[in-house]
């Protein structure tokens, strides 16, 4: 980890693309920051990108054993008796 102290209106540069400057520290001590990044560069809040990590992980592995069912149940992809599909209107 590098540490680097840094004082308000100073900034850290990453890449030569994400710029973080620091804009103010409070009473309390809590460092006020400003993120200058690309679009394609997601900047989160650890926290929050925990917590996204998390519901990703939750949501595939719900829909995985859906799937391994749904296949099981189609017997390798065939469609199964009970299925009724849309009926899809042709148009010339």
């Amino acid at each position: 980890m590098l540490v680097i102290s840094r004082k308000v209106g100073e900034e850290i540069c990453i890449d030569g693309t994400v710029t973080i400057r620091v804009l103010g520290v409070d009473p309390r001590g809590a460092v006020r920051l400003g993120i200058e990044a690309p679009r394609t560069v997601a900047v989160h809040r650890r926290e929050l990108y925990e917590r996204l990590r998390q519901l990703n992980v939750q949501a595939a592995r719900r829909e995985l054993p859906e799937v391994v069912a749904q296949l099981r149940s189609a017997r390798l992809y065939r469609i199964a008796q009970k299925v009724k599909l849309p009926a899809v209107k042709l148009e010339p």
